[in-house]
């Protein structure tokens, strides 16, 4: 049998076990390695792109502000109401009770008087100025000389306008004033005289009558002229359209909404109407081109030009209309109340208003600039009250006739 050593016998069972136990380590080891997949790779490191930093545009210079020079300013005495019209290099004023004054654009002085008072607002036709005054027609030179006079025609006399709509209400039946609607409109080589239902046309050569039409109601406003066509507003509710040269309506068209004063220019005849709209119609059909809601009253008569009309509302807003579209292409809000209408010369849109400034507003973006400031409060003892505002064809000279303390100016600003 053989022999154990008691010492070392043990150590081989026990040599035999770590051997196993590592070899089971191991092997359970390689199975985690297994399950967890390696990492993945990291990515090639590539250089970053810089993409060049185009130059900067530098921004479009704004073009230089607009300023106006009082260049003279003449008081006179007057009474009633007063007009002015501007007629080749004179300011002209006349008035209901007051005789017409013309004086010269370079400085202000005297050029003639005509004891003449004017019934209507004057207008300037080719080398004369044609006046109403004492039921009559008359044309002066420019020289002050009366070229010819003669009859204006019978006028409208207490018939009544019916129904006319003022929002959800209606007028009551009112006879028209005799002489309250008379006006006069100018054409090339023509004047247009409007009294209640009755439109003439007279040569401005001679004052020879053209024709003489009788329309279907009363016209409301001034007549308006664009494109050989006479267009005027009246009491039915109707826009109408007539050839200049021979009196005949071209169109007729029933409108949504009384019709405010007129505006022709660019094909587009415009309105604001009693629904507190702005409304344009083609001056070719009388077909409704747009029309604008503002929910606001429209002040005033509107201005337009080939691109654009003009309009302001009660809230003081001065709003610029596409002519084709009625697109909004800018709006200003100007510091008080319109006091007369708006008049387009040139790029310029001029308006005078209630607390006495006058601006010019830039055709194409709505630029103001202030043709004469409001005056100083307790300024010569008074508040400044507009009775009228003129400019040259071109808008570089701008007149401004004014009360203030009973005092009348008559001044002139040219554009620098």
């Amino acid at each position: 049998m053989p022999r154990r050593d008691g010492k070392h016998g043990d150590r081989l069972p026990r040599a035999v076990a770590l051997i196993v136990s590592a070899a089971l380590t191991f092997a359970a080891s390689a199975a985690t390695q297994q399950q967890t997949p390696p990492p993945p790779p990291p990515p090639p490191t590539t250089p970053p792109v810089t993409t060049p930093t185009p130059p900067q545009a530098t921004p479009p210079a704004p073009p230089p502000g607009t300023t106006f020079e009082r260049v003279w300013e003449q008081l006179f005495d007057a009474t009633g109401s007063l007009y002015l019209t501007i007629a080749g290099d004179l300011a002209v004023v006349s008035g209901t009770d007051t005789p017409v004054v013309a004086r010269r654009a370079a400085d202000g002085s005297d050029a003639w008087t005509a004891a003449l008072v004017a019934d209507a607002e004057p207008i300037a036709g080719d080398d004369v100025i044609v006046m109403l005054s004492g039921g009559r027609l008359h044309a002066l030179e420019f020289t002050g000389q009366v070229r010819w006079s003669a009859a204006a025609g019978a006028s409208f006399s207490g018939e009544a306008i019916g129904g006319i709509r003022l929002g959800t209400g209606a007028a009551p039946m009112l006879p028209l004033p005799t002489e309250a609607r008379r006006t006069l409109s100018g054409a090339p080589g023509t004047a247009l005289v409007a009294s209640g239902r009755d439109l003439q046309a007279v040569r401005v050569a001679d004052g020879a009558q053209l024709w003489r039409t009788t329309l279907p109601a009363p016209v409301l406003n001034k007549v308006v002229v664009d494109g050989g066509r006479a267009f005027a507003g009246l009491g039915d509710t109707t826009l109408v359209a007539l050839d200049v040269t021979t009196g005949a309506v071209v169109w007729r068209r029933s409108l949504s909404a009384v019709p405010g004063p007129l505006a022709a220019a660019g094909g587009h005849v415009y309105f604001g109407g009693s629904d507190h709209a702005c409304h344009a119609y083609r001056q070719s059909n009388g077909e409704q081109a747009w029309w604008y809601l503002k929910r606001t009253p429209i002040a005033g008569r509107p201005a337009a030009d080939a691109e654009r009309a003009y309009f302001v509302l009660l809230t003081n807003i001065v709003l610029a209309l596409d002519r084709d579209t009625g697109n909004e292409r800018w709006d200003e809000r100007v510091s008080a109340r319109l006091a007369h209408g708006l008049e387009a010369a040139g790029d310029a849109l001029l308006l005078a208003l209630g607390d006495g400034t006058a601006l010019m507003l830039r055709t194409g973006d709505g630029h103001i600039t202030t043709i004469r400031a409001a005056p100083k409060p307790g300024e010569r003892g008074g508040g400044l009250q507009f009775e009228a505002m003129g400019a040259s064809a071109d808008g570089t000279r701008v007149y401004t006739l004014t009360e203030m303390a009973l005092k009348y100016t008559l001044s002139a600003y040219v554009k620098k």
